[in-house]
C-alpha cells in the first residue's frame, strides 16, 4: 500500500525540507501491516507472557536433546519409531535431572 501526500496546499515546516526534496512524499505501509499490529498487541498481553515462559522451557529441552544427547536426527523411522525416540530422551533427561536433585548433599544447619 501506497500513501502519497502532495506538498501543494499545506503548511510547509523548515525542518521538511531537509527531510523531503521532492513535490510529493511516499510513505510506503506493507499490506500486512494490520496483521503485524494485531501481533504485537497481543505480544504485550499477560498471557503471552506466561505462553513465553512455557515455551523457552521447553526450547531449553530440546537445545539440551540436541547438544548433549546428539539428537541430530531421528533414528527410527516411522511415526512410532519417531514417538519412541523422544520417550526415550525425555527419560533419559527425567533420570538426568532425578540424579542431580538427590546426588546433593543437604544444605548445612545454621545452629
Amino acid at each position: 500500500m501506497l500513501i502519497v501526500g502532495l506538498r501543494q496546499g499545506r503548511r510547509v515546516d523548515q525542518r521538511q525540507h531537509q527531510c523531503t526534496s521532492g513535490r510529493e512524499r511516499r510513505v510506503q505501509r506493507d499490506v500486512n501491516q494490520e496483521a503485524r499490529d494485531y501481533t504485537q498487541s497481543l505480544m504485550e498481553t499477560e498471557a503471552y507472557a506466561a505462553s513465553s515462559g512455557e515455551r523457552k522451557k521447553i526450547e531449553r529441552l530440546f537445545g539440551e536433546a540436541k547438544s548433549i544427547l546428539s539428537m541430530v536426527r531421528l533414528r527410527l523411522r516411522g511415526l512410532t519409531g519417531a514417538r519412541d525416540e523422544f520417550l526415550l530422551i525425555a527419560t533419559v533427561q527425567n533420570l538426568k535431572r532425578l540424579a542431580n536433585r538427590t546426588a546433593r548433599p543437604p544444605p548445612p544447619m545454621m545452629a
